[in-house]
């Protein structure tokens, strides 16, 4: 009866427990009763193997019952401290000295797949949970509770044994756990992420985004200024008109870079904060906080320098002459082509965009920000950064048969067979425009193509990549060997196909990074 009664008692406080919200009123009437069975089951044990009355019970089938119940008994003691409740404990409270701290328990965040969280995620859930004294069974079902999406469809319908909880963590291993994978990973999230606007919010997110991706970065080993592209892929994430001002002339390691760029935000936020708690109204431009900036600079120099006869003036907000908005006129958006923004010009210089002279007329050294020429053009009329057509719109097949082209393979003369239809252009490398075939819809387009003859391998841009439709696979990290460096270069790529055609009788497929 007392072991029935035990079971019931011990039931009902898990029930209990696990409401929400807890009613620590019905807990606690449910844990003295359990307190009561739990004495009269440990004080039926046979004392006496001579005894003739015989036991109600087993005492050896009742340990379970009884475990069971001692196992829940600190966790309601917690719960009705927390409440000021009695626990009906008769021991003397302890002074303040006695008291020892309390850690809080762990929050472990829901793995939904992200490949680059699956390492914190695991090394978490093992802190939590390795060191309980509970069966691998009921740390299965805890597994399959923190996690989401297509982590839990690999592991849901796992029954709950202690065997398929070890099966249960080697798949997810296996599909989580590759270190190339999550290092292309971390490099395609840093590829994805948004450039950043003139506003203190976005710079701030942009820069605490981008400093995140490369901590974990170094932590899998990777040497981040041994990857030359990297810097330039961090320089776009930031305005043009910030670039310059931190870098200046110069192009300083990434670890350089994003220092200035914190301390550029922090004084930023610090001006915002201390105009709004000045009362004022905190200004819309762009610039007005780096024009601040600046004169507070200004004013500190000329302070500490009795003998400075010139201070840095305040640099004025860009403005674009092509839309009249606030930003350089390089990063226009509206209008995008190098003859549309010239026919906007009329009576400005091409080199430095100002009214009333010529570009034979001006006497200013600008140098292009992208092609790096000297007195040629504006950065914003760049051929090289903004090409009239980079892609030309797409020829659509002729439709005789069955509209794929004919693959040919390769029979060890290309170049002979390419001569006819390359038209090779003059400069400082060698280029061409190639039609090309996209596999997946059969439809032609026309590519500038620049030919390296100590390359080995073939790559493609991957706007221009996206641009045309080709299908592209998984980023994966992968060695390169580069100039000016004794080892590989590790850079995350993705690799697609397409096909090379002399719009004639020569079919070539090419498989290319991107």
């Amino acid at each position: 009866m007392w072991l029935k009664s035990l079971n019931e008692s011990t039931d009902l406080v898990f029930t209990q427990i696990n409401a929400s919200p807890v009613d620590t009123n019905s807990l606690q009437m449910a844990f003295e009763q359990l307190t009561v069975d739990l004495e009269e089951v440990e004080n039926c044990r046979v004392t006496s193997t001579r005894s003739k009355d015989k036991p109600t019970y087993n005492f050896a089938d009742a340990m379970p019952s009884i475990i069971r119940a001692k196992r829940v008994i600190p966790t309601v003691k917690r719960i009705l401290m927390d409440a000021g409740r009695s626990t009906g404990d008769t021991k003397p409270p302890k002074s303040s000295n006695d008291y020892s701290r309390r850690i809080p328990e762990m929050e472990i965040t829901p793995f939904s797949g992200d490949i680059t969280l699956y390492s914190s995620f695991i090394k978490s859930f093992h802190l939590k949970y390795d060191e309980l004294p509970i069966p691998k069974s009921e740390k299965l079902q805890h597994l399959k509770r923190h996690c989401l999406g297509e982590p839990l469809k690999i592991i849901e319908t796992l029954d709950l044994t202690d065997s398929n909880y070890d099966l249960a963590l080697n798949k997810l291993d296996i599909q989580y756990h590759d270190k190339e994978e999550v290092i292309g990973a971390l490099y395609a999230k840093l590829e994805n992420l948004p450039k950043a606007t003139n506003t203190n919010a976005s710079l701030r997110s942009t820069y605490y985004d981008i400093e995140g991706l490369l901590t974990a970065l170094e932590s899998h080993g990777q040497n981040l200024d041994l990857f030359p592209p990297l810097k330039d892929k961090i320089y776009f994430k930031y305005p043009n008109w910030l670039v310059h001002q931190v870098c200046g002339k110069t192009k300083p390691t990434i670890k350089d870079f994003q220092r200035e760029i914190g301390l550029h935000v922090k004084l930023r936020c610090g001006l915002q904060a201390a105009a709004t708690a000045q009362g004022l109204s905190p200004s819309t431009k762009p610039h007005s906080t780096t024009a601040a900036l600046v004169t507070s600079n200004a004013t500190s120099k000329a302070y500490n320098n009795k003998n400075a006869e010139k201070t840095e003036k305040p640099k004025s907000p860009p403005y674009c002459v092509y839309c009249n908005q606030q930003h350089y006129s390089a990063e226009c958006t509206v209008h995008t082509t190098v003859t549309a923004r010239r026919s906007l010009l009329k009576n400005r210089c091409h080199l430095c965009l100002n009214k009333n002279h010529t570009k034979a007329q001006c006497n200013r050294n600008t140098t292009c920000y992208y092609c790096k020429q000297v007195k040629s053009h504006h950065s914003s009329l760049c051929l090289r950064q903004f090409p009239e057509t980079p892609l030309e719109k797409p020829e659509k097949n002729d439709g005789s048969g069955n509209g794929k082209p004919e693959e040919k393979p390769d029979n060890g003369t290309p170049h002979t067979r390419m001569n006819s239809f390359i038209q090779t252009h003059q400069g400082a490398h060698c280029t061409a425009i190639l039609t090309i075939i996209n596999p997946k819809n059969n439809r032609r387009y026309q590519i500038r193509t620049l030919f390296d003859n100590g390359s080995n391998e073939t790559y493609i841009s991957e706007k221009a990549a996206r641009r045309i439709g080709l299908e592209l696979s998984k980023f994966k990290s992968i060695p390169i060997n580069v100039f000016h460096h004794e080892s590989p270069v590790t850079f995350s790529s993705a690799t697609t196909s397409f096909i090379v055609t002399n719009n004639a009788d020569f079919h070539l497929r090419l498989r290319t990074y991107c």
